[in-house]
């Protein structure tokens, strides 16, 4: 009998920006040394939200969490959730599992998929924050949107899942949806930042 493969990694890049394609290669290489094949995935900016195809399932209201609150979302919040969508759209067509990676996202360890597999869902966060996180608990605390593993079914589960009042960011969304219906692994994945080269938004 084969031995199964392991599942693709959709990794989200903003495509001919420097410093995303920096961490990018970085990131890659990282997945690529375990065996895992990684697949680019071009992310929604704030210039081409308006092209996503996707975009009608997304509907925002006012943001009612995070910092200055409540107020409207700005674009490249959108963004970032567009490009997550984008590739549950893609997830959805597949019948392997999706490995959702930011172009951040450094792979520390093999893993296996069985391990995410949780009342017959593959449905797992992997990513902790890492050195990019100025919080106290740093390479400790959750980064629920920078990786996680989801099988198709969890996939679309997560699109119907969408709030028809868009009031938090994605990354509040799919650590809601994990902790529901997954598990957390989190040791496996964190995000890697270079203090001279910055990142590609403003953590804050």
């Amino acid at each position: 009998m084969a031995k199964n493969r392991k599942p693709a990694v959709h990794m989200i890049v903003i495509k001919d920006n420097p410093v995303s394609e920096y961490y990018a290669d970085i990131s890659i290489k990282s997945w690529e040394r375990f065996g895992f094949e990684v697949v680019v995935v071009d992310a929604v900016t704030p210039e081409t939200l308006d092209e996503y195809k996707g975009s009608k399932e997304l509907n925002f209201g006012t943001k009612m969490s995070g910092r200055g609150s409540p107020r409207e979302f700005t674009p490249t919040e959108k963004a970032i959730w567009a490009s997550h969508h984008k590739v549950w759209r893609m997830a959805t067509l597949k019948k392997s599992s999706t490995i959702l990676a930011e172009h951040d996202a450094i792979l520390l360890e093999d893993f296996d998929e069985s391990r995410c597999l949780v009342n017959d869902k593959i449905c797992a966060g992997l990513s902790h924050c890492g050195y990019l996180s100025k919080h106290p608990e740093k390479g400790k605390r959750i980064s629920a949107g920078a990786c996680y593993i989801m099988s198709q079914d969890m996939a679309k589960y997560f699109r119907q899942c969408v709030p028809k009042n868009i009031t938090s960011n994605s990354d509040n969304y799919i650590h809601q949806m994990i902790t529901q219906n997954g598990i957390w692994l989190h040791q496996y994945v964190t995000q890697f930042y270079d203090a001279t080269v910055g990142t590609t938004i403003d953590h804050g």
